[in-house]
């Protein structure tokens, strides 16, 4: 088995060998030359020695190269030609490998050549530039190329181009002259001066040649040489070869010309070269060649040189020239492009301008530019257009930049600004250069322990933000906190660089060493005992100084981890590892040694490292700390001219054999105030070695007195602590005294007595101690008091005796053998048992007259300067108990106490017999304790301890009780306790005491158990009495219960309990502008709540106790909010619960206009927020100023955007103030920018109330075009957008129809959902959507894309499928959104949102495109600034609420969701009354008109209805009421669309109606008239009015006529004539005028007249009363006329008619008549024939037969002025009987008497006249004939009842020729142009 794996192993080798071995070529082609012959190298690729041979040795000759002879093989060979025969000939070459036998083949043809060819890589020569090579190629007859041209000599020549001849401009270079290296066989043809297979060429000069290569050869004479045509231009480059400019910039051309690797500036007026400009209306070029933008174009500048064709002109460089508009601009910072730059760097700024299609333009001289950079960046110099600057940054901080393009400046086109200003901003941060700390750190490295460390770097600088890396992390690594740690020995760097700037960067150096040294560099010699004992330890590794033999110690950083070596040579101290100090200089580590006990050790530390020891040994020692003995305290205070002896013990000792290093010493601070000795010595009895010094106090001051103990150091490292302790000595007047009494008892265990301050219970037959104490004006006890004089006072005088009646004696102790002061005291001895002594001292000075002192007169008590006191001692008798007999309730829980007076207060208790009562003594209360245990009656002895007194006798008496009482709160906050008093009663309803009731048998039932009743056991906290039982009441859940309590059968009453949640105030922190008004609300509290709103600094703002707050002034405040109400038992306040929150009121500085989205779809909806400047101004914050800012939004492009508001949609349109949130929808794709101006008052930037500022600001937005499948043109290509963890139900048009299933194609098994449905998922187990079978899609926390196939089958097996796309996304933002069921039906929008409405804002979201969300889980939340102005409840799902606004004002809606997605929009409402409360008072009668410009969407009315029908009664769909009812009431009237306001309505009875005066002063019944008597009903509790309809402008043409009347009208008449009456005359009813709004009284006419109506005169009394009363209006008497009547037609008969009018005569003579056209009718004179009559003659003045049709001119008018009648009679003739010859020759027309006086002529004329108007009849319309006569004479007018009396009147009063003749011009076909009223136009008539 192995041999066989051997073998294919050695197989496989051969046969990778076999495959890997070729030759370099397989076939060669070689040219056949007479002269000599060609060769070629053949070789082996592998390099293996293989032997060569050939078939054809008359062909070829082969020779080994580079021969292994030992072997005799080689791996390559020279191939060489050896035949002349011109004929194709091969040879096959054959190599066989000397190791393997492997046999390589080649192929070697030799052939003729038959063609030549020359190959370069360019046919274009730079003038002066490097050379290029040209190698010629030769083929075979067949095309084929010869491998080989080497060591073949060519001839190649340069030939111009032209036929002329001349330079060529073109020249050979040899290999040598040239930067490249000669291959062998072209350097050897050099050195003979030929030329090989390749040349060099090269231009000298622009031109155009030919480079021709040929043969020398004989036997290719034939073979035809080959040549190119070669160019040689100059290398020139034009700068800028494109260039992007604006109109009227400049912009300097240059032409370099690129020589032998140097550029240089051509100046074309020395040169052959040109410029040539294509189009020159685009832009100019000068001779300097600046080039001038002229308009927008392109145009092109060319090089033009005429040395060469005009073909090769072409090549030559150009330049493109842009003019274009600029679109924007941007800045750059240099030379890194960072806006985050450090401290003194240089840097420039400048600002680059760009077209729309984002192409860079040049900016020349001309154009005008300002960059405005803030004052932390200095700069140094500027651009002379501004477009850029150069400076540093001089101060760390954050600056904006500011570039405008302000246009361009042209000599020419003069200045061309740029409108609007293009402009750029950036940010400009500053930061220090980063910092290091510490910049250098080495450890100490341990082989054994391979010690790692840690080290915190702190980086400083920079924008604190920081990355952090290592340069060996093999060594150690950093974290990006700066933490270093190390792994191994050596060095590495750790580095700190700027995230924002990476060239801000820092680097500190790590070291681990070996360390070589151990030193202690410092301890403390001695400390006290049980006190550490630090030595600081300092490591060292050795560095050896490059290049020199010193070395040098380095000290590490940190070497505590290091296993130190510590040795201790006496055993009372030890090492204590735990305790650390910061090391001190360069030590590593510290050493803490602690000793025990007062005494001296040796301390060795050591260190071992690879076998070397490392020590270093000190010695310390202890002592006992030192302690102020005497006095206890170290501020003493003494008076003047006193000493004290202060006492100190331990302290250091001195050093045995070094008593000299030993030093005490006492300092006073002020020896002029204080002096201080020590004593010590002084007192041989000292053998404690206690310390003793004197104070003397020598004058009034302070000084300190300090007391130094030390031994000096001994060794230079050693450190020692002076032992000092410092007394601070007053030397003080006295300012108080007080006395104290001392009691001393003689068995301190039985009567354990107290002392009090000021009154002290004493024996009276025994001396007594009181201690004076005396302190200054700061309350310090003057130690010493013996240069004081004291005056002692007793009251009364003899009840004692004084010890020492001038001072005070001293009182002494003795420590240790040593003595001192311990207080002052006087002796006080009683002379009587009985009584109260006071006891009086007063400081009257100082012994010694030269220390000051002020004495004072201390007779008045009331003089603050006098230092006196006094006490009173009270000569007890003996105790007495308060009650001596009770009564308690037989329970051995219940307790009953006795007050015991008078005595000491230290009893022993003793009972007549115990089985009744327990009885236990209080001392604090000085109280017997009484516990019954059965019924019954015993006696208690109470004996006095302390004063000698007969025992004291108590009768108790056991009882039983009857009832229970309970005083308890009825709220308590959830968590928070009140407290219940319980209360029982006895028989007698006499309270018991009862205070320790059994448990078990008090038991409290809660109905709810929604809170928790603890007793509590110490009722001294709370301050009740014995008699009182107290429960705490913790409330645990929300909610109402009732709680009693009971013992045994006996119940309390039920008392109610509400556990209500604690009292939140929202927002919790608010920031207002001055002038702003934002309303508090406020959360949880009890129900119904109270709150009382307290602001801490009123002069920042004030609040209301509806929690608005005014903002007044700019400041910070608290905000308190309490829930108060009544106790109902003492009737005082009490807070339930309370909370604060706070307020800040700053400036506004700004304005920003904020949006979530500026690149978004066509058709999407995006917000616009202005945000303050500060951002804590919120929109919230703006739009609830007092005072409205005035918002003035504008969009460039109105074509891209449209501004809209949340209500355009519903038919309101806010004004500017309103407008503080904004829609903008997208409508094509394009950018444009948004503006805002925002105008403000004055005092919200800290201006005066009469300014305003305005704060502007802009958005640029993007619009873009969504993207969409365009064809095939049925697929929309939209998605189903959901947010994660959302769910959306898929609805068809086949639901419950076919059979649907609804899958997920890339699922191949259904993943079970919750409930019976099962649902299919993309992946498992965490699926990105799911759909249920019945079609509900859930997502989840997974982003991406997914399809859902919905597939419907029918009973025939037709099955249709649809594809539906889910998108899962982030959502982006939210949109709010409004949804009324009203809208405005008025064509005028209005500016408000109606008061009372309903509307529902829903919460849309959208992605990062502006698409909204299909569905998401996002729950929307709503606040408002003013909570008391609308109502908030919950929509229809978790993304909407209903909105209902309840009271009139302006506020601002935070729409806010919470989360993950935390999204936010606002709305601003200004709600106001569409319909006002004009009255809120009504009486009865009053009509109302009720009317709103809302409509519902289906723009239906909506329905008004009355809370009591029986007081009001309205109609729905007019919205008219009308008051019914005649008792008091209140109604309330609401409207359908207006749910929420409701408007409030008194009605009172109607108690008075009045008639109101009339404009009528005569009553008369003329025909189709009406009288009306307005009047007015009201009630006196309704101030006067002057109408009884109410808002009646939008209701007057709606008001129904048959108004239910709540009055009656009468009338009456006083005539006398017979039959008739006035009632008979006329219809009298209740009426309304809706024009004034009051209801009247109507007198219509009857149609029955009468005659006899004639005669009827008199007054006419009308009045009314109103229904079910008996109200009665005061009348109205108007004087009765009656009518006049006449026939409307009168028929002529043969020439005239009589016209006949009837009346009163007193109307009558008044009465006018007058016809219409009086040259057709003529009214005679008035007559009289009887009493009540008037006639008048009518007669025709000229007629045609035609005129019977036109009433209006036939018609003559009866006027009647005094009853205001005017009566039209209609003029009938009969022509049948008519005879012009018959009217009476009074009458008669002009025309006939002229007939009658002239005979026969007038005949003929006659006749022609009539034969005339024939012929012209015929031809025109009839003609009337006029009568001039009869116009010019003057009309009668017959007036008066005394007879005929002419009047002449003008004929202008009965003829109107004034009218217009433009509007009378007759019309073809017109039936009424056969007759006009006009004269004139009949006398102009014509055939038309």
């Amino acid at each position: 088995m192995l041999i066989k794996l051997t073998s294919i192993s050695v197989f496989c080798c051969l046969l990778n060998i076999v495959f890997s071995s070729k030759l370099n070529v397989p076939r060669v082609l070689l040219p056949i030359f007479d002269g000599f012959s060609t060769k070629f190298i053949l070789e082996a690729t592998d390099g293996d020695c293989y032997k060569w041979t050939t078939s054809r040795t008359d062909i070829i000759k082969l020779i080994p190269y580079d021969m292994d002879f030992g072997l005799d093989c080689s791996s390559k060979v020279i191939v060489l030609t050896s035949t002349k025969e011109r004929t194709r000939n091969m040879a096959i070459v054959l190599a066989e490998d000397f190791y393997t036998n492997q046999v390589l083949r080649c192929d070697v043809i030799v052939d003729v050549i038959d063609s030549l060819d020359i190959i370069t890589t360019t046919r274009e020569l730079y003038v002066e530039e490097a050379p290029e090579a040209f190698e010629v190629r030769a083929y075979d007859s067949q095309g084929n190329e010869f491998t080989t041209l080497e060591g073949i000599e060519f001839d190649w020549n340069i030939l111009p181009t032209s036929t002329l001849g001349g330079p060529s401009g073109i020249r050979f270079i040899t290999f040598k002259d040239s930067p490249y290296e000669a291959p062998a066989s072209i350097e050897s043809f050099e050195d003979e001066n030929k030329r090989g297979h390749t040349v060099l060429l090269a231009g000298f000069k622009t031109g155009s040649a030919k480079v021709k290569v040929n043969l020398p050869h004989y036997e290719y004479r034939n073979v035809k040489g080959h040549e190119v045509q070669l160019s040689v231009i100059a290398n020139l480059i034009i700068t800028p070869p494109e260039v992007y400019m604006m109109v009227g910039d400049t912009v300097e051309i240059k032409v370099i010309q690129l020589n032998s690797g140097r550029m240089a500036n051509i100046d074309l007026s020395l040169s052959n070269y040109q410029l040539q400009l294509e189009n020159k209306s685009v832009a100019t070029i000068d001779s300097s060649l600046i080039v001038t933008g002229l308009q927008v174009g392109d145009t092109k500048i060319t090089v033009y040189d005429p040395n060469i064709p005009e073909n090769e002109n072409g090549k030559l460089p150009s330049c493109t020239v842009h003019v274009v508009e600029p679109a924007h601009m941007m800045l750059t910072i240099l030379p890194y492009k960072n806006w985050a730059i450090l401290l003194t760097e240089h840097h420039d700024i400048v600002a680059e301008v760009y077209t729309k299609d984002g192409h860079k333009l040049h900016l020349g001289d001309g154009v005008k530019i300002d960059i405005e950079v803030g004052s932390l960046f200095y700069v140094h110099e500027r651009s002379d257009n501004g477009s850029w600057l150069t400076g540093w940054a001089r101060e760390v901080g954050t600056t904006p930049v500011i570039g405008v393009l302000h246009g361009v400046v042209n000599s020419i086109l003069g200045k061309l600004d740029s409108s609007p200003p293009i402009s750029a901003q950036a940010e400009l941060s500053i930061y220090s250069h980063i910092a290091l700390d510490p910049d250098e750190a080495i450890f100490p490295w341990d082989p054994i322990l391979k010690s790692k460390y840690e080290v915190q770097i702190k980086a400083s600088g920079g924008d604190g933000n920081f990355f952090w890396s290592s340069s060996n992390q093999s060594i150690g690594i950093v974290t990006q906190t700066g933490l270093v740690r190390t792994h191994y020995c050596g060095h590495f760097q750790v580095s700190a660089a700027m995230l924002k700037n990476q060239d801000n960067k820092e680097s500190a150096r790590i070291h681990i060493l070996p360390p070589t040294k151990l030193k202690i560099i410092e301890y403390i010699m001695e400390a006290e005992v049980n006190q550490p004992i630090f030595l600081h330890v300092a490591l060292f590794a050795t560095k050896q100084v490059k290049g020199e033999a010193k070395t040098y110690d380095l000290p590490f950083n940190k070497c505590q981890e290091l296993p130190f070596v510590v040795k201790l040579a006496n055993e009372n101290f030890f090492h204590n590892s735990t305790a650390v100090t910061t090391p001190i200089g360069v030590s590593c580590t510290t050493i803490c040694i602690v000793g025990r006990d007062v005494g001296i050790s040796k301390v060795s530390v050591s260190y071992t490292i690879d076998g070397n020891l490392l020590e270093d040994t000190v010695t310390v020692s202890t002592f006992e700390p030192l302690q102020l003995i005497s006095p206890t305290h170290y501020d003493i205070a003494l008076a003047v001219d006193t000493s004290i002896d202060v006492i100190f013990s331990g302290g250091p000792k001195p050093l045995v054999g070094r008593p000299s290093v030993y030093k005490r010493t006492v300092l006073s601070q002020s020896d002029v105030v204080v002096s201080a000795h020590d004593i010590t010595d002084e007192n041989p009895s000292n053998k404690n070695d206690l310390i003793k010094l004197r104070v003397h106090c020598l004058k009034k001051g302070s000084s300190g007195v300090i007391l130094s103990i030390t031994n000096s150091p001994i060794l230079p490292n050693s450190n020692v602590h002076e032992t000092s302790s410092t007394i601070s000595v007053w030397c003080v007047e006295p300012y108080s005294i007080s006395l104290h009494p001392v009691l001393k008892m003689e068995d301190a265990k039985t009567c354990p007595i107290d002392v009090s301050a000021s009154r002290v219970i004493v024996p009276s037959y025994k001396s007594i101690e009181v201690d004076v104490r005396v302190r200054d004006e700061s309350d310090r006890l003057l130690l010493n008091i013996s240069s004081l004089r004291l005056h002692w006072i007793t009251d009364p005088v003899d009840m004692a005796d004084l010890g020492n009646p001038n001072s005070v004696f001293q009182r002494s102790a003795v420590h240790n053998g040593v003595e001192y002061a311990d207080g002052n005291y006087q002796l006080i001895t009683p002379k009587t048992d009985i009584g109260i002594l006071k006891l009086g001292v007063v400081l009257q000075g100082y012994f010694k007259d030269k220390f000051e002192y002020v004495n004072v007169d201390c007779t008045s008590r009331g003089n603050s300067r006098c230092i006196r006191d006094e006490v009173y001692l009270y000569l007890e008798r003996n105790a007495v108990a308060i009650p001596d007999v009770i009564s308690i309730y037989n329970h051995p829980n219940n307790k009953r106490r006795v007050k015991i007076v008078h005595g000491s207060g230290y009893y022993d208790i003793s009972l007549s017999h115990y089985d009744v009562v327990r009885v236990k003594y209080l001392k604090g209360s000085r109280e017997l304790e009484i516990i019954p245990i059965t019924m019954g009656e015993v006696e208690i002895v109470v004996t006095d301890l302390c004063l000698p007194s007969p025992p004291v006798t108590i009768t108790a008496t056991v009882v039983s009780m009857s009832s229970i009482k309970v005083q308890m709160l009825d709220k308590v906050e959830i968590g928070k306790s009140i407290t219940a008093i319980v209360t029982v009663y006895d028989s007698y309803d006499n309270i018991l005491v009862v205070p320790e009731l059994d448990l078990s048998r008090i038991t409290a039932d809660l109905g709810i158990k929604i809170a928790k009743l603890d007793r509590v056991e110490d009722k001294g906290l709370d301050g009740a009495s014995e008699e009182e039982i107290l429960y705490t009441v913790t409330g645990t859940e929300l909610g109402n219960t009732k709680i009693t309590f009971a013992i045994g059968d006996i119940v309390s009453p039920m008392i109610d309990l509400q556990v209500f949640p604690p009292l939140k105030i929202i927002p919790r922190n608010a920031t207002l502008l001055i002038g702003s008004v934002f309303q508090y609300s406020c959360r949880g509290g009890p129900q119904p709540e109270n709150i009382v709103y307290n602001i801490m600094n009123k002069s920042i703002a004030d609040i209301s106790n509806t929690g608005i707050v005014h903002a007044l002034d700019l400041g910070y405040t608290k905000i308190e909010a309490l829930s108060v109400g009544i106790n109902p038992y003492t009737g005082d306040e009490i807070v339930y619960s309370q909370d604060t929150v706070d307020l800040h009121v700053i400036n506004m500085k700004g304005v920003k206009i904020k949006s979530p989205l500026t690149r978004f779809q066509v058709g999407s909806t995006i917000p616009l927020w202005p945000y303050g400047i500060p951002e804590e101004l919120t929109p919230m914050v703006l739009g609830g100023a007092e005072k409205p800012f005035k918002y003035h939004w504008k969009v460039d492009d109105p074509h891209i955007l449209k501004l809209v508001t949340p209500f355009n949609q519903y038919g309101i349109h806010y004004g500017l103030e309103d407008e503080v949130v904004m829609r903008v929808v997208g409508l094509a794709p394009g950018r444009t920018t948004v503006h805002l101006d925002v105008i403000v008052p004055g005092y919200v930037s800290s201006k005066r109330n009469n300014y305003h500022k305005i704060f502007s600001d802009s958005l640029d937005i993007e619009v873009f075009e969504s993207f969409a499948l365009k064809h095939p043109a049925s697929t929309n290509g939209k998605l189903i957008l959901l947010s994660t963890h959302s769910s959306i139900q898929l609805e068809t048009n086949m639901d419950g129809l076919l059979k649907l299933r609804y899958e997920i194609p890339s699922v191949s098994e259904p993943v079970a959902a919750s409930g019976s449905s099962n649902k299919k998922s993309l992946s498992i187990p965490h699926p990105l959507v799911t759909v249920s079978n019945t079609g509900l899609v859930q997502s989840y926390d997974k982003f991406g894309i997914a399809s859902i196939i919905i597939s419907a089958m029918d009973q025939f097996g037709l099955k249709q499928t649809i594809n539906v796309a889910v998108e899962v996304k982030p959502v982006h933002f939210m949109l709010l959104d409004v949804t009324t069921n009203w809208r405005v039906k008025t064509v005028a929008p209005i500016p408000i949102i109606p008061l009372g409405t309903d509307f529902e804002l829903h919460g849309h979201f959208y992605d990062n495109a502006g698409v909204k969300f299909s569905a998401t889980n996002l729950k929307l939340g709503v606040r408002s600034t003013r909570s008391d102005l609308i109502g908030i409840r919950a929509g229809g799902d978790n993304s909407s609420v209903i909105i209902s606004t309840k009271k009139s004002g302006d506020s601002i809606l935070r729409g806010f969701t919470t989360g993950f997605y935390k999204n936010v929009d606002y709305i601003k409402l200004h709600v106001g009354e569409t319909f006002s409360h004009v009255i809120d008072s009504l009486t009865t009668g009053d009509i109302i008109c009720l009317w709103t410009p809302l409509v519902t969407s289906n723009k239906d009315a909506g329905r008004w209805s009355a809370s009591d029908d029986s007081l009001i009664n309205i109609n729905p769909e007019a919205g008219i009421g009308t008051v019914v009812g005649f008792h008091n009431g209140y109604a309330t009237l609401t409207h359908s669309l207006h749910p929420t306001a409701i408007w409030h309505l008194s009605l009172f009875p109607a108690t008075e109606i009045t008639m109101l005066p009339t404009s009528y002063t005569i009553l008369t019944n003329a025909p189709n008239t009406t009288t009306r008597i307005p009047l007015i009903i009201s009630s006196n509790e309704i101030s006067s009015k002057s109408s009884n309809f109410v808002n009646g402008k939008h209701c007057r043409d709606l008001l129904e006529t048959d108004l239910e009347y709540p009055f009656t009208c009468y009338l009456e008449h006083n005539s006398d004539v017979e039959n008739i009456d006035v009632p008979s005359v006329f219809n009298i009813r209740s009426g309304f005028d809706v024009s004034t709004g009051q209801y009247t009284c109507d007198l219509i006419p009857n149609d029955d007249y009468s005659a006899k109506t004639h005669y009827l005169v008199g007054n006419v009394t009308i009045w009314a009363e109103l229904t079910y009363t008996d109200i009665r209006a005061a009348p109205v008497v108007l004087p009765f006329v009656p009518a006049i009547s006449v026939t409307s037609n009168l028929h002529l008969d043969t020439s005239d008619g009589i016209l006949v009018v009837n009346g009163a005569d007193t109307v009558l003579d008044q009465v006018q008549v007058e016809p219409v056209d009086g040259t057709l009718l003529h009214v005679g004179r008035p007559e009289r024939p009887k009493s009540h009559t008037l006639v008048h003659r009518i007669t025709p003045l000229d007629h045609h037969w035609t005129l019977d049709e036109l009433r209006d001119v036939m018609t003559v008018i009866v006027r009647s002025p005094l009853t205001n009648q005017k009566i039209k009679v209609q003029i009938l003739a009969d022509r049948r009987e008519f005879s012009i010859t018959s009217i009476n020759a009074y009458y008669q027309s002009p025309i006939l008497n002229l007939l009658y006086s002239y005979g026969p002529m007038g005949v003929v004329t006659l006749a022609v006249l009539f034969i005339t108007l024939k012929a012209f009849h015929y031809f025109t319309q009839p003609t009337v004939h006029m009568n001039s006569s009869a116009l010019n004479r003057p009309s009668l007018n017959y007036s008066g009842s005394d007879g005929l009396r002419p009047i002449y009147r003008s004929p202008s009063t009965t003829i109107n020729s004034d009218r217009s003749r433009s509007f009378d011009s007759p019309i073809y076909g017109d039936p009424n142009m056969s007759y006009s009223s006009s004269p004139d136009i009949r006398r102009s008539r014509k055939f038309t």
